[in-house]
Order: C-alpha cells, then sequence, then structure tokens
C-alpha cells in the first residue's frame, strides 16, 4: 500500500463500551458500591425484618408500635383537618405529638399506605433504613478525613452495628445517628477538609457545606433523645473552627461558601427552634416532664457497664448472663461497643495516620463522652453531667445518660479506622519495596493514594469482620397483635379498656385505621390526667366512671375482651349497664360502649 493511501484510509471508529460494561464501571465506583453494600448489610444485619414486615415488629410489641404510630401520623396530619402537634392520643389534652420523639424526618414514608399493616410495613422498612445510614455516615466519615475504605468499613460498622445498640432496637429514635455522621462528612467535604491532608482551599465545595446543614436539619426533625446532644456538637464544631480560621490567619474564604454556611446555620437552628416550640409548651404546661436528678440517677451506668453487652447480642449474650444480672437496668445500661473495636481503637493510639494531636483529640472525645455517659455515677456527676442538666437549655429533658454512648462509637470508630488505614499503608509500603519495579510504587503506597496488594486488601477485612461479627444479632421478631374489629372502625372520642401503659401502645397502633380521639396514650410521657381517667374508670361500666367520661366529652368506650383477664376490667364485659346512659354492641372480640347523653 502506497503511503499516499495509508494516509487516506480512516482511523478506526473509536471502541464504544458496551451497556454492560457500562453498567460494570458503574458498580465498580465507591460512590456506588459503598451505598450498594450499605443496603445489603442492612437487609442482612436487620433480618428478619423484611422477610414478614405485615406481621412482625423488630424487639418487643410495645415501644414499637407507638412509635409506628409516631410514624403514621404526619401522613393522615397532612390529608385531613387534623393539626400535626395535637394528635388523636392523651384526649383531651394538646401538644401531645410533643410527649415523646416524632421521627418527623421519616414522615415522607407516612405518605404511603393507611391502617395498622401499612404501619408495620413503614417501621420495618425504617428500621432498615437506620442502619443503611448509619453506616453509610460512618463510612463517609472515616472516607473523608483520610481513612482507607477498609478503615471506613470499620467505622461504618461501629456506628451501625456496635452491640450496645442492639438493647435500642425499640427506640428508632435513639439509634437514628445517620444523619449525624453523614453532615460531619459532607460538612468536612464542603469546607476541603480531611485529618490527613487538612484545609485544601482548592478542594472547597459549597454545595457540599449546604448539603450538610440541610442534613443536619433533617437529623433535628427526628427527636431530641439524640438531636440535642447532637445540635451542641454542632455548635462546639462550629465554635472550634472558627476559632481554628483565626488562629491560622484568616484565610479568605470563597463567597459561597460563606452564603452556604450562613443559610444553612440558619436553616439549622430555624429547625431546632420550631421543633422546640411545642416541647417548650408541653414543659411549661407540665413541670414534670423535666427530668429530675433521682430520674438520671436511675439511668446512669456504672462503668462496667460498658463492658456489657445486652441479651440481643448473639455472640455476647450468652457468655455474659451473670455480667449482666449485675447491671441494675439491663436496657439503658449495656453499654459494650464492641471488644474489637476496643481493641483496634487502642491500636489506634499507638499506631494511625492520623497526628498525634487528631489522635489525641479523639481520645479526649471518647474520654469526655464515656464519662458524661456514666452520668451521677462519675463520682456524682457533679463536675460532668449534672453540669450540663444544671447549665444547657434543654438538657433537663434528657433522663437516660447511657444514650451519649453514641459519641463514644463516633470517636472508637475514627480511632481503629486510623489504625486499620496505618497498617494497611505499611504493609503495602513494604510489599512496594520488595516488588517495586520503579521509584513511584513507594510513595504511593505510603501517601494512601496507591494500590493496596490483593493479599493486604484480604487481611485488612479481618478487623471489619471481627467488628461486624459482635454486630450480629439475636433480635426477636415477634408477631404484631391483631387489630379487633372494635378498634378497625373505631370513632372517638373513646377510650381503649384495658388502659395503662403497655395496653395504650396498643391502642395506639391499631388506632391508625380511624385515628378517633382517644384518651389512651403512652410515650415518654404521661400526662397526671391519664393516670387520673385510669383511675375513674377502673369500675366501668358503673355510674361514676360513665359521669367521668361524660364530664371529660368521652362518647365511647371500647372493651377489648381479650385483653381484659388481670385488669379491673375483668368482669366488665358481664356487669349489667341497666340504667346507665349508654348502649352496648357485641361483637366477637369486644364490646363497644356508646354514651347516649
Amino acid at each position: 500500500m502506497t503511503e499516499a493511501a495509508e494516509l487516506e484510509r480512516p482511523a478506526p471508529a473509536a471502541r464504544v463500551p458496551s451497556a454492560s460494561q457500562r453498567a460494570l464501571g458503574l458498580l465498580r465506583r465507591e460512590a456506588v458500591l459503598a451505598p450498594l453494600g450499605a443496603f445489603v448489610l442492612a437487609i442482612l444485619l436487620t433480618w428478619p425484618s423484611v422477610r414478614h414486615p405485615e406481621t412482625t415488629i423488630p424487639q418487643d410489641i410495645y415501644d414499637p408500635l407507638m412509635f409506628a404510630w409516631a410514624l403514621s401520623w404526619p401522613g393522615h396530619a397532612l390529608f385531613s383537618d387534623a393539626s400535626l402537634w395535637q394528635a388523636n392520643s392523651f384526649f383531651p389534652e394538646s401538644d401531645t405529638f410533643a410527649y415523646s420523639d416524632t421521627l418527623l424526618g421519616y414522615a415522607p414514608l407516612s405518605l404511603f399506605g393507611h391502617g395498622p399493616v401499612a404501619a408495620l410495613v413503614r417501621y420495618n422498612a425504617m428500621f432498615v433504613l437506620i442502619a443503611f445510614m448509619a453506616f453509610l455516615g460512618g463510612y463517609f466519615l472515616a472516607r473523608q478525613l483520610g481513612s482507607r475504605w477498609q478503615g471506613a468499613v470499620v467505622a461504618g460498622t461501629v456506628l451501625a452495628y456496635a452491640p450496645w445498640r442492639l438493647s435500642h432496637g425499640g427506640h428508632p429514635n435513639v439509634i437514628s445517628v445517620g444523619g449525624m455522621a453523614l453532615m460531619f462528612a459532607a460538612l468536612a467535604r464542603g469546607h476541603g477538609y480531611s485529618f490527613r491532608r487538612g484545609f485544601q482551599p482548592g478542594e472547597i465545595r459549597p454545595g457540599w457545606a449546604a448539603a450538610a446543614w440541610a442534613i443536619g436539619a433533617w437529623q433535628l426533625t427526628i427527636g431530641f433523645a439524640v438531636g440535642l446532644p447532637f445540635a451542641y456538637v454542632v455548635l462546639l464544631i462550629c465554635l472550634a473552627g472558627g476559632v481554628g480560621w483565626l488562629v491560622t490567619g484568616r484565610r479568605p474564604l470563597p463567597r459561597k461558601l460563606l452564603i452556604a454556611d450562613g443559610l444553612g446555620a440558619l436553616l439549622f437552628a430555624v429547625t431546632g427552634a420550631l421543633m422546640a416550640i411545642p416541647y417548650q409548651r408541653v414543659a411549661d404546661r407540665y413541670p414534670e416532664a423535666k427530668r429530675g436528678i433521682e430520674q438520671v440517677k436511675f439511668f446512669s451506668p456504672p462503668l462496667k457497664a460498658f463492658f456489657v453487652a445486652p441479651p440481643e447480642s448473639w455472640f455476647w449474650a450468652p457468655r455474659q448472663v451473670a455480667a449482666r444480672a449485675a447491671i441494675p437496668f439491663v436496657p439503658e445500661m449495656t453499654l459494650l461497643p464492641g471488644l474489637a473495636v476496643l481493641l483496634l481503637a487502642l491500636a489506634g493510639i499507638a499506631i494511625s495516620v492520623w497526628t498525634v494531636k487528631q489522635r489525641l483529640a479523639l481520645v479526649a472525645i471518647t474520654a469526655v463522652a464515656t464519662i458524661l455517659a456514666m452520668g451521677t455515677s462519675f463520682f456524682g456527676g457533679t463536675y460532668s453531667y449534672l453540669v450540663l442538666l444544671d447549665h444547657l437549655p434543654g438538657w433537663d429533658a434528657l433522663r437516660t445518660p447511657g444514650r451519649l454512648m453514641i459519641w463514644v462509637t463516633f470517636g472508637l470508630g475514627l480511632l481503629a479506622a486510623g489504625a486499620v488505614t496505618a497498617v494497611i499503608d505499611r504493609m503495602s509500603a513494604v510489599l512496594s519495596r520488595l516488588q517495586a519495579t520503579n521509584d513511584e510504587a513507594e510513595p504511593a503506597a505510603v501517601a494512601g493514594t496507591g494500590r493496596v496488594p490483593a493479599f493486604v486488601a484480604a487481611v485488612a477485612l479481618v478487623p471489619a469482620l471481627l467488628v461486624l461479627g459482635e454486630g450480629l444479632n439475636n433480635t426477636p421478631h415477634p408477631v404484631v397483635p391483631t387489630q379487633p374489629s372494635v378498634m378497625a372502625d373505631a370513632q372517638g372520642p373513646m377510650i381503649m379498656l384495658p388502659s395503662g401503659s403497655f395496653p395504650d401502645m396498643w391502642a395506639m397502633y391499631w388506632s391508625t385505621s380511624t385515628y378517633p380521639k382517644m384518651m389512651n396514650g403512652s410515650s415518654s410521657f404521661n400526662p397526671v390526667s391519664l393516670q387520673q381517667a385510669q383511675q375513674a374508670v377502673a369500675g366501668f361500666p358503673d355510674a361514676a366512671s360513665v359521669e367521668y367520661l361524660h364530664q371529660h366529652g368521652v362518647k365511647r368506650v371500647v372493651l377489648v375482651t381479650g385483653m381484659t383477664p388481670g385488669t379491673p376490667w375483668e368482669n366488665a364485659a358481664n356487669k349489667p349497664v341497666d340504667g346507665l346512659p349508654l348502649t352496648r354492641t357485641v361483637r366477637p372480640d369486644g364490646i363497644i360502649y356508646t354514651l347516649t347523653n
């Protein structure tokens, strides 16, 4: 072929990747792999939540059912003339949706479905979502700070599946921490900051900063049980960042970043204030809603509690029966973060990719969080927890210091991630020196950006597997009591009998069919009026109880006969109603009494 012909020959067309190749390339991206892995892990570690989501619920059939009702209420309020904060429980009290954490951030789930079965399905979906977000948040936070992905897996696993969390399987408001970690990760990314590289002005991303504040505002809407300490931590981070900016020479910051931070912080503050208003009204109306020192003392865990796992722990439960028996209140005082992560965190103090100052800061954060989590068990709490109780606004609404264990796991997880990453980097560097064919192999490995040999990557997953193993659970998933027909079409104002702390949780859950106004209710705070009502109707049906209900605007009484044995209403179904101003409608599973005047 002549030279001219060679020049005239068309260049070969660029090879276009097939759809499968493009999909495979997408799946190899960390931004896709990490959420996908987190989702699969959430399904496996919360199993069998998705097996029978329409009939079972994690942990027990009490608090989770109350939260299933809370998760359903916003959707009803949106599509009816009901007010969000004036829920159908605790009639005739007001602001009853603010008697406990609302889980309002998960309200979009309440837009789908109706009734008790839908309430169960969305609760189980939320339960899986909580684990998914917690792992993803811990993972991306560690990655943003400079951890290799194997170390980030450890951090995410600790935050999402540490043994102590298992005792709170019925408290979704307590274990919903993913928003916190995601906010911190996005905030650091938006400001171009990491532990390993420090502040990088060229990596500032105002959009990420804005997203961080939005995520933080969302986290506040879950509730104040963990949201209030979170808000104070965010405030401390802002103060520390401001001081750091002043000390390092007041570097000029992009105008877009300042706007994102200003508007974002305003959104965060306004969200917190709007959420606090109904709670403050409740506190003003009921001073007893504030937690006194006696309650704090009762829930303050001893130091040994941090080494005891809850009975839901698959590995530790059968090995710590005696240790749990020595704990005063097991549900709130089994605070083991995991032996594996404790050892990794200790190793991370000596061997880490974080600087000495960063390690010391993480140790200090972990130590302070541990001391505060002990409440009054740490030298009476005089110079620790009680200082916050006496001086920080809103802190008197918190009664369980052990829930500050959340912040202990943040510190331990990041210390562990630093240690795992350091080991990987050192092993990679050694292998690079042995196998290198050029001078660039070692620096890339040391910098933490080079390829990790397959052998090293496999060995580096062992710590994550050990941490994950301690997160395996035997959490029960009991079958939820079927809604009785007398509650399926219940109309209010009403009261369901029997009434009490546990039966009222069932009543709230069953009320998701019609949401009748009812005296029944159960939450972290119960008004005195409910106790008075339960005492006043203990003899129902009789003249005194009927008169009491009439005076308080109650029109119907629903007696669930299958629940009455062992209660004051055990023989209520057999009591005559002659001469009383009410009628009876008998059904196979109960009786509906209607007051006639």
